[in-house]
């Protein structure tokens, strides 16, 4: 009975769940990409409909690590800041391989409350990487931060999220960050390097 009342409650989560738009951001690399007309093999004309999924449903919109995901509602997700680290003496990996020494990535995430309420974060991270989407193990230390609080219309929260990436994947990583139950994931996709 526990596992189906959770199975429902799952899915409702994710059937009721605020969409979001990308924005420019402040990240690590807030660079503007040009493209001119006839450089390349890029589609001039805007497509008449908006694309969609097999079974009807809209694509979910995808950030650059450079951009901001932007929900309906006004909550606001950043990627603030990657940088590479080592892990210490006694490393805590969610990958038991992990050795001192051995390299991650530590990217800090900024929430800001756009919106008219408060938000209870809850937050859960996945970060993936390469052609067949690997899971990267997560990093615990004291450089990575718990998000999970209240923030108020108006106010933010950052934290810092570690993940062993292996170094010819750096730049095919896509991370998923879901603040809370009320939102999708925000995804971000590209080089983290």
């Amino acid at each position: 009975m526990r596992h189906a009342l959770l199975a429902l409650l799952v899915l409702f989560a994710l059937v009721g769940c605020a969409s979001g738009t990308v924005a420019p951001g402040d990240g690590p690399a807030a660079e503007p990409t040009e493209f001119v007309e006839g450089d390349g093999p890029y589609e001039t004309e805007e497509p008449t409909d908006e694309p969609t999924l097999d079974d009807g449903e809209t694509p979910p919109q995808v950030a650059s690590f450079e951009e901001k995901f932007i929900y309906d509602d006004g909550l606001e997700i950043e990627v603030t800041k990657i940088s590479q680290k080592r892990l210490g003496e006694y490393p805590s990996t969610s990958d038991d391989s992990g050795k001192e020494g051995d390299a991650y990535d530590l990217l800090t995430i900024r929430v800001k409350n756009g919106t008219r309420a408060r938000v209870n974060l809850s937050v859960t991270t996945t970060l993936t990487y390469g052609p067949d989407g690997e899971e990267a193990p997560q990093v615990f230390s004291n450089t990575t931060a718990d998000m999970d609080s209240k923030v108020i219309p108006g106010k933010a929260r950052t934290g810092s999220f570690g993940f062993v990436v292996p170094a010819k994947y750096r730049n095919d990583v896509v991370l998923e960050f879901q603040p809370d139950w009320d939102h999708d994931s925000a995804i971000f996709s590209g080089s983290i390097k």
